[in-house]
């Protein structure tokens, strides 16, 4: 884009407004499983722990070839019916009370495959707040009191190699070369 062009702006689309609404407030997604409907709202950071956890769990990585994770969600509808139920219930209290409960309902009892529940995985894996934790982690990586500190000398040698990086780079962008 050049410095004399303007950018045009342009006003945003009813639907667009209404989803910034409904992500500012928090509604609720429906989504349907078999003629029942249920209710997903942004993951709170117990459930992806929770999420996590499951995923981690030594049962389902040593079970899956060259450990993807991924494969082993799709062949196994009892770990989709454990995600399933962390992104139905909300809450920390709800997980610690209900969640042994809904995910063996879902698969003892309703017997949902991965490929009814797929819907509800894919929701809930929209509903994750993924901008505000990997800046959260940034900023919190800095404040590590652990991280080591360079030495002067090693100070000197990166910003050498950054500098003649930048060098050449110029020469090759002014058609100079090398």
């Amino acid at each position: 884009m050049k410095k004399d062009e303007e950018q045009i702006l342009e006003q945003p689309t009813d639907d667009e407004q209404r989803e910034y609404l409904s992500l500012m407030d928090n509604d609720a997604t429906v989504v349907k499983v078999r003629n029942r409907k249920f209710k997903i709202r942004w993951l709170h950071g117990v459930q992806m722990e929770k999420v996590s956890r499951i995923l981690l769990s030594k049962k389902y990585v040593d079970e899956s070839p060259d450990n993807d994770t991924l494969d082993a969600i799709c062949e196994d509808s009892r770990l989709a019916c454990k995600i399933a139920a962390v992104y139905v219930l909300n809450n920390w209290l709800k997980l610690k009370l209900f969640y042994w409960f809904l995910w063996r309902w879902f698969y003892f009892v309703k017997n949902y495959s991965f490929t009814e529940l797929q819907p509800l995985l894919l929701l809930g894996k929209k509903k994750i707040p993924q901008m505000q934790f990997y800046q959260a982690t940034t900023l919190l990586i800095g404040a590590k009191a652990t991280l080591m500190t360079m030495r002067a000398k090693e100070v000197e040698a990166f910003l050498h190699a950054q500098d003649m990086a930048q060098r050449s780079e110029q020469q090759q962008s002014d058609g100079r070369g090398l």
